[in-house]
């Protein structure tokens, strides 16, 4: 897209070498002038014009007077109707005098015929106060403001001690937009030039120097024409990659007054024919509803381009959670946004100074946040992980809670302590613990149970989960298990201890020792070491600790080997001490006949542990679980009896005579055992009287 602004939006000047009538050389400086500052409101001119006593001095013949009423008389019909000029002269009424300065025509329209009679009338006769003459125009032109142009024709140099070029350096300090423009009319002496010069290049302005009639046609030439335009490119690209836009962007170019020059363009660059000069390039991009740009300053070289980096775009990204909740309650939150993997959504205090949570959208939608536990403002944010660029935010509040819990925030695990509450107790509604992670509060997720709470009993008792950690002791709500209230509450180790000699025999009767919290079902028991399940039927043997009672006995498990003498706490049979105990073997023997007459008695001699509850019986071969009852006939055995008579099965057979330890039905002695039948005769008479013997 092309876009031309002509000479009515001039900023700068162009410089040329002036040889050129009087004449052509100010109206070129009037018509240079941009269009915006040849207003009524914008920019007014004032002609300062020297009417010293130097004025009556003559070129080519001609006083310098009479020239310049012709040339004045000329150029004022050519100007713009709508163009507010003013006239300033010194020198006009009073030999000597610095001071003689006046305003004779205020900026204005319409009044050519009035400059050109005042002019036409003038009688040169004073000093050069030049300076002070450029400082009473500006003022009468308000030029700290409103834009202000004062056009100087002066053939000397300063005669009242002030400082042309202190004067434009104030004046361009203190304007808005001045600038003074300066004609050297018949002026030799290079200090005098450099003077004048210095006045015109302080405020911006151009200096022409004239020495004759020939110089100023040729002048006159060269400033009226137009200044050389150049092409200029805008064009937008994204962050350092330079990537081409990909969303709309508004254009729009305003000049060095602040002015736009033409309505905005949408367009993702524009190719524009600027005059040389600064501007102002504002570039709104209409997706992010942002303003970029910046300024840019055009040289008269020919093609130029400017770019300007605009920042990435933000994703868009969206947060919705409830306007408030109660301290320290979990609250979904739901959120729109790339979801990419480092990416995080932030709980932050209102004044960002420091933050509390941080979840992942990875992690899903809606994401479980925790208020903290103090009422006040809050911000979630979603924060883009790679620029570490806030998305979207959203303000919430934590209001105070409607219950409240108060008791020990710190206990050993499994003791029992009592918790206050506040809350508004409707039916079915509980306290219990809870591991912080749990969100979904049901009642089977509390670590020990929960006790219920009942309007007028403000206290209840609880046991402390098991394990050591971090909890939460929570009033939940049974209407949709809300939590209204929570304290957290540290768990200590309950410290315990356990000690049983070792190594042990197998089966044999142990004595263990033990230090511990001795809750109610506490036990202490043999395991496998690799059990992990810690039940009370896993234990091999198992005894329960009474509080007051530091000794308990049990036995030796019944097979050799690496066991575990541990102290479980009833309560989420959590393992409070362990020790690592060897159990060794034990022997046994049974000596006795080979077979037997079914029924009698066989005598038995044996070795073994004699363990309480330890017997010798007849089993049957096939038979491997060593039941009391399976035996056939059996007997109890007792240390220092090594001999036992025992009856032989009833039915001729093949058996086996066994040592059975009670502890386990563990076969320690075995041997075979043959029983034959039993023979018997009858001799009786072939027959008898009845009754006799």
């Amino acid at each position: 897209m092309r876009i031309t602004w002509g000479h009515s939006h001039l900023i700068t000047f162009r410089i040329f070498p002036m040889r050129a009538l009087f004449t052509s050389l100010f109206l070129s400086l009037v018509l240079a002038l941009p269009v915006s500052a040849q207003t009524r409101e914008t920019a007014s001119t004032i002609l300062v014009l020297d009417a010293s006593g130097s004025m009556w001095g003559q070129i080519d013949g001609v006083n310098k007077i009479l020239i310049a009423r012709q040339v004045i008389g000329e150029l004022l019909p050519q100007l713009p109707a709508d163009m507010a000029l003013g006239l300033t002269m010194y020198g006009h009424n009073r030999r000597g005098d610095c001071s003689d300065i006046e305003t004779v025509v205020a900026p204005g329209l319409n009044n050519r015929d009035q400059i050109a009679r005042i002019v036409n009338n003038v009688n040169p006769r004073g000093r050069t106060p030049l300076s002070g003459a450029v400082i009473q125009a500006a003022e009468q032109l308000r030029h700290t403001e409103n834009p202000a142009t004062v056009i100087l024709v002066s053939d000397g140099r300063e005669t009242c001690e002030m400082d042309p070029c202190a004067v434009g350096r104030m004046l361009e300090e203190t304007g808005i937009d001045f600038t003074a423009h300066v004609i050297g009319f018949d002026v030799a002496e290079p200090a005098d030039i450099a003077q004048l010069q210095c006045l015109a290049d302080n405020t911006g302005g151009q200096f022409f120097s004239a020495s004759n009639a020939a110089e100023l046609s040729e002048a006159l030439t060269q400033v009226t024409a137009a200044p050389a335009m150049s092409e200029v490119t805008l064009r937008a690209v994204v962050g350092p990659e330079r990537a081409a836009p990909t969303s709309p962007l508004l254009w729009q170019i305003f000049g060095s007054d602040g002015a736009p020059l033409a309505a905005p363009v949408e367009a993702p660059s524009i190719l524009a024919t600027l005059a040389p000069g600064d501007y102002r390039v504002a570039i709104d991009r209409l997706v992010s509803e942002t303003e970029h740009g910046g300024t840019i300053t055009v040289a008269e070289s020919g093609p130029q381009e400017f770019i300007f980096e605009l920042p990435p775009l933000v994703p868009d990204a969206g947060l919705t959670a409830p306007e408030e909740a109660p301290v320290g309650t979990t609250v979904p939150v739901q959120w729109t946004g790339p979801g990419e993997a480092d990416d995080y959504i932030l709980l932050a205090n209102a004044d960002r100074s420091a933050s509390f949570v941080q979840v992942f959208p990875r992690d899903g939608n809606p994401l479980m946040v925790t208020l903290p536990d103090a009422p006040g403002d809050y911000l979630l944010q979603y924060v883009d992980g790679d620029g570490a660029r806030v998305l979207a935010e959203t303000g919430i509040r934590a209001i105070p809670n409607p219950a409240t819990l108060d008791g020990p925030q710190s206990g050993v695990a499994g003791s029992t302590h009592s918790y206050d509450w506040t809350g508004p107790a409707t039916e079915g509604d509980w306290i219990g613990f809870y591991r912080p992670g749990n969100t979904a509060n049901h009642g089977y997720d509390a670590i020990t149970g929960v006790a219920e709470v009942i309007d007028g009993e403000p206290r209840v008792e609880l046991r402390l989960p098991p394990d050591p950690g971090r909890y939460e002791l929570r009033y939940i709500a049974a209407s949709g298990r809300e939590m209204l209230a929570r304290l957290p509450v540290e768990i200590t180790p309950a410290p315990a201890s356990v000690q049983v000699a070792a190594p042990g025999t197998a089966g044999a009767q142990a004595s263990a020792t033990w230090t511990g919290p001795g809750y109610p079902g506490d036990w202490i028991g043999f395991y496998n070491p690799d059990n992990t399940a810690n039940h009370g039927y896993d234990a091999i043997t198992r005894q329960e600790v009474t509080d007051g009672q530091p000794r308990v006995a049990l036995r030796y498990p019944p097979e050799p080997g690496t066991y575990e003498l541990r102290y479980v706490m009833e309560l989420g049979r959590t393992v409070l001490a362990r020790q690592q105990v060897q159990v060794q073997d034990v022997q046994a023997s049974l000596n006795a006949p080979v077979e037997g007459v079914a029924g009698s008695e066989v005598e038995i001699d044996w070795t073994g542990p004699a363990n309480p509850g330890d017997w010798i019986g007849f089993y049957n071969p096939d038979n491997t679980a060593n039941h009391g009852y399976d035996a056939i006939t059996r007997q109890e055995i007792s240390d220092g009896q090594p001999t036992i008579r025992l009856r032989l099965p009833p039915e001729p057979g093949r058996y086996e005579l066994r040592y059975i330890m009670d502890q386990g039905r563990r076969t320690l002695a075995a041997r075979p055992f043959t029983v034959t039948e039993v023979s018997a005769t009858l001799e009786a008479p072939s027959e008898a009287i009845a009754g006799d013997t």
